[in-house]
């Protein structure tokens, strides 16, 4: 929030979705009030809304979810005088991706195709890069490790510390790869696509067991389940919660 004196212009900062200012500019009984900014080279008008806030007041304005960072300047009605206003945009990145996880099986050091939808709400294109890493994490391989550590005969001189982390170390799937096949590159504000890709598996991956993998895909991450198997590839997807 910025605070404005009585003699100062109205400042909001925020996302375009929660612009906030706080003024010292007496509302009296009014609640919302009309705002006139220039956006994109032409005046459109708003309505904003004040509370008292203790001894000051509090100012909201939502402007379109894609409306660009920026500084965007206009006029306000308030108590039957007129101020000028200043609007400070954030950016706000939103994406949303459906469906919000992927099931797939695959052999060990093969490959998987899945498609999602991925959707940009926010302020500022988001780039779907064409090649991404991510770690694969046995669903039951903190618990394994656990379990073994705490039944293991340890060397000379090893602590059961080590062993967990040992046997952590191992259930690891290693590092998969996912590749955009259709669809990489900038999303801009306000797009959605459809994208092709497909899961690369390594080798280290263990037949007969399950990992979790997070895609993180601008402010959002598409969560791949991967069963590990040697009856050859197949795609589920699960809906979004």
């Amino acid at each position: 929030m910025s605070a404005a004196t009585r003699s100062e212009q109205i400042l909001l900062v925020g996302p375009p979705y929660k612009l906030t200012a706080v003024t010292h500019l007496d509302a009296g009984a009014e609640k919302v009030f009309p705002v006139r900014l220039q956006l994109a080279g032409e005046w459109s008008l708003h309505r904003a809304y004040i509370r008292a806030l203790g001894d000051a007041s509090e100012v909201r304005l939502k402007l379109p979810h894609d409306t660009p960072p920026g500084t965007y300047r206009g006029e306000a009605t308030l108590g039957g005088a007129p101020h000028a206003i200043a609007v400070q945009v954030t950016p706000a990145l939103k994406i949303r991706v459906n469906p919000s996880q992927t099931l797939v099986a695959v052999e060990p050091g093969g490959s998987a195709e899945f498609a999602i939808l991925v959707s940009n709400s926010g302020n500022v294109a988001v780039d779907l890069p064409k090649s991404s890493a991510l770690d694969l994490d046995d669903e039951e391989g903190q618990d394994r490790a656990l379990g073994r550590t705490l039944r293991a005969e340890l060397d000379k001189g090893e602590s059961r510390v080590e062993r967990f982390f040992e046997e952590l170390r191992v259930s690891h799937g290693g590092e998969a790869r996912v590749i955009v096949t259709d669809g990489a590159g900038d999303l801009a504000p306000g797009e959605s696509r459809s994208v092709r890709c497909q899961l690369e598996v390594p080798v280290t991956a263990q037949p007969g067991r399950s990992y979790l993998g997070g895609w993180e895909i601008g402010s959002a991450s598409h969560l791949l389940l991967v069963e590990i198997t040697k009856s050859g590839p197949r795609v589920n997807v699960r809906k979004s919660q």
